[in-house]
């Protein structure tokens, strides 16, 4: 009965909007970057795919994408999580690594229980790109989940707009105690909450493009008539962030939309002049909303060359700290206790420095030289492979191009900042990448069954 009742369309479905909820609420609870919202959000993802799991299994049906077409990606996954386990297991083996000016403990980790709530965070990467697998291997569900997300982002982006403006600069808890003048939603940090918004506004774009692309009717016009405010209002936002790198990448990945769209059109002439229609607007609307809320981006543009030599010090240090242990690292999510070992002017010491504020360095810092590669050799493989589904398939991927446009945001940001280390973004980043994934998988499929 339960069979009859349940397919396996339905429980994807009721998975991703599952997972949609865990996406838009995460975030509120100060960017999710509080040690107690990591283990909250790993029960709750974990019993979404227990859930999911079971249903498919009293249904007698299999998973929607088989893990066999990502072997080297699994492999690598698991090599780190088993790595990250390693850095807190006390052994005497691991008096090998020990450095004679550093502090000695039983653990490879200076910080082992950082070291935990680490391995918490990364298991909810990897369980929330498995469920966005699953349920986006279907490329209508793929196409609205992310659309969904541009809601989701939308409503940040409000919410920002309202506690800037209405609530005289608050956070969704009460006053603000940092980035004052600068609009950061519940995220509490500016330049995260910019990538979270600059990943809205090519969701948003890529979802307008199709809409053009497949033909201007009462209905697409009532989308875009819609949507097109939502984008404005996201942009607005993100202008009102005053994060530099944020707008910055959040026009780069606008830009790579509209040329991967215009490259690949159903209908040749026709989408070229929609897609230049759209860059005509943006020429004209992005200096008007940078005049109306991007007044303190302005001003931080003056300021560039002496946070550039700020970061440039703070990069030499770090690097000295990754030399320290280059095979081991110091443990995961430790950098804010262990960069004090090596800590020293010019770099200010009277600021608390929690991420070394480029995603590279930290996660050596964090795993080494071998170990800390291994996420952006996933990353790249999976990319590779994405180009691969968008360059073989005749008419446009919008799947393919709103994931690698992301991903050309995130992995830009991550050398200056260090939003895809917080968790509010790095779930939202993971459920896209493993978006990714689901077109990667059917494309595989789709080869198969031609040959």
């Amino acid at each position: 009965m339960a069979g009859a009742i349940m397919t396996r369309p339905l429980i994807n479905s009721i998975s991703m909007w599952a997972v949609v909820v865990v996406l838009t609420i995460t975030p509120f609870a100060l960017g999710g970057n509080r040690p107690l919202v990591w283990p909250i959000v790993l029960m709750v993802l974990a019993a979404i795919l227990c859930l999911n799991t079971a249903a498919l299994l009293l249904t007698r049906s299999k998973p929607a994408a088989s893990l066999s077409g990502f072997k080297v990606e699994v492999l690598l996954g698991i090599s780190f999580l088993a790595f990250a386990v390693l850095q807190i297991v006390p052994l005497r083996m691991f008096q090998l690594f020990y450095v004679p000016d550093l502090p000695q403990s039983g653990t490879i980790s200076v910080a082992p229980g950082e070291t935990l709530l680490a391995i918490i965070a990364w298991s909810n990467v990897a369980i929330i790109s498995y469920l966005a697998l699953q349920f986006t291997r279907n490329e209508q569900r793929a196409i609205q989940f992310l659309d969904i997300l541009f809601w989701v982002i939308t409503l940040h982006a409000a919410c920002g707009f309202l506690l800037f403006y209405e609530f005289e600069d608050a956070t969704v808890i009460g006053p603000k105690w940092a980035y004052l003048g600068s609009m950061t939603g519940a995220f509490v940090n500016r330049n995260t909450f910019a990538t979270f918004l600059a990943s809205g506004a090519v969701l948003g774009v890529v979802s307008l493009v199709r809409d053009l692309d497949q033909g201007v009717g009462y209905g697409r016009l009532r989308a875009v008539l819609l949507k097109l405010p939502a984008i404005l209002l996201v942009l607005a936002v993100l202008n009102g962030t005053g994060s530099r790198m944020g707008l910055f990448v959040g026009l780069v990945g606008i830009v790579l939309v509209l040329l991967l769209s215009s490259f690949k059109g159903r209908s040749g002439r026709s989408i070229k002049f929609r897609v230049s229609m759209l860059a005509l607007g943006a020429i004209v609307a992005l200096p008007v909303l940078i005049i109306g809320f991007g007044g303190l981006t302005l001003e931080r543009l003056g300021s560039v060359d002496r946070d550039a030599d700020i970061r440039t010090e703070l990069y030499q240090q770090t690097w000295e700290m990754i030399s320290k242990r280059s095979f081991t690292g110091f443990g995961g999510g430790s950098y804010e206790l262990a960069f004090p070992l090596i800590h020293q002017q010019p770099v200010s010491i009277d600021l608390i420095w929690q991420k070394a504020h480029n995603s590279y360095l930290g996660l050596w810092a964090d795993y080494g030289l071998i170990f800390g590669s291994i996420p952006w050799l996933i990353l790249l493989c999976l990319l590779v492979r994405l180009i691969h589904v968008y360059w073989t398939r005749r008419t446009p991927d919008y799947v393919a191009i709103t994931s690698l446009s992301i991903a050309t945001i995130a992995c830009l940001h991550a050398l200056v900042d260090f939003s895809l280390e917080i968790q509010g973004y790095s779930l939202l980043f993971a459920a896209i990448i493993g978006t990714a994934a689901g077109r990667i998988a059917s494309g595989a499929e789709r080869s198969k069954s031609a040959t």
